[in-house]
């Protein structure tokens, strides 16, 4: 049953008037006729009365417009009901990801990869998270994966802001690495603690918007109340790797993940060396995290925990 036609014959059954209902529906009258027409040898029902003055509704035409008008409510608001479950199949996952040097990132990458073929409905876009706490980022809906880097045992990480439901998955635990002017006295050391980097300037970027290695390195100090003694240096968020190029002095020293050994602006550098913490309180600890009634973004946190499992 054609269910325009029916829409068509709830318009005549009101004012029981084709030239009428034919103007409201913006088509003509003959055209209406027709399908009437069509609707009477379709269910096989006189609806309508073609008396000799005016057409009317039968007894029969009244009673199928009264039922009709509830089917009809019922199928507007199923297909209404339909395009929400369909919006809500269908969505984009934005996923933040570490500027570089962090092996979290490949996990993510992977574990995006195994998401898109068992949920192709979604659409998964990674970019890097500069300026904003992952907790602002979330809040503010520019993403719905964030990351971060946090010194010590995973269970005792707390998100910034209470008023954020958050689930935190640990993707993995590495050493810090130092990096120093060779002329350092450190850089004699056989490893680094946290009690060497007491009173030792660490180098950090100069900008208020934030930084997890800041905010990892201040967190990591004040577990053992202590204080890191930071030393500003120019960051360029349009141009982060710009800030591992920065001068060392003989005292300085800059604080990144394992993964940046492979950086090349690091690495490839002939003035300074870098050794790694042999302090489990200098541990670093990347996390994925969403929140709780995020289901998309929770399914992908899912899918994280079973590749790390494997």
């Amino acid at each position: 049953m054609n269910i325009d036609i029916v829409r068509e014959f709830q318009v005549f059954a009101v004012s029981q008037n084709l030239s009428k209902a034919a103007r409201e529906l913006h088509v003509t009258q003959s055209c209406l006729s027709k399908h009437m027409a069509e609707l009477e040898a379709e269910t096989g029902l006189d609806l309508i009365d073609h008396g000799s003055k005016k057409v009317t509704l039968t007894s029969v035409g009244k009673y199928f417009a009264s039922e009709m008008a509830v089917l009809l409510f019922q199928w507007d608001d199923c297909l209404r009901r339909c395009m929400e479950l369909q919006k809500e199949a269908h969505c984009e996952l934005r996923i933040a990801v570490f500027l570089e040097g962090n092996d979290a990132n490949d996990v993510l990458y992977r574990a995006g990869n195994d998401f898109r073929k068992a949920c192709p409905n979604v659409d998964i876009v990674y970019a890097k998270l500069v300026g904003s706490s992952p907790a602002e980022a979330i809040r503010d809906s520019l993403f719905d994966v964030v990351v971060d880097v946090r010194c010590g045992e995973p269970s005792s990480y707390r998100p910034d802001g209470d008023y954020l439901d958050m689930r935190a998955v640990p993707i993995s635990r590495n050493p810090l690495l130092v990096w120093m002017s060779k002329h350092n006295s450190l850089s004699e050391e056989g490893g680094i603690s946290l009690d060497d980097l007491l009173n030792i300037p660490i180098m950090t970027s100069m900008t208020n918007v934030y930084d997890y290695m800041r905010d990892m390195t201040r967190d990591a100090f004040s577990r053992y109340g202590a204080e890191p003694l930071f030393k500003p240096v120019h960051f360029d968020a349009e141009s982060p790797a710009s800030f591992f190029l920065s001068d060392f002095d003989d005292r300085s020293v800059m604080l990144t993940t394992l993964g940046m050994a492979d950086n090349r602006c690091l690495s490839g550098r002939k003035d300074i060396v870098h050794l790694q913490t042999t302090d489990p309180r200098l541990e670093a600890t990347s996390l994925v995290m969403c929140l709780t009634s995020n289901k998309c973004a929770m399914s992908f946190l899912d899918y994280i925990e079973q590749l790390l499992s494997k």
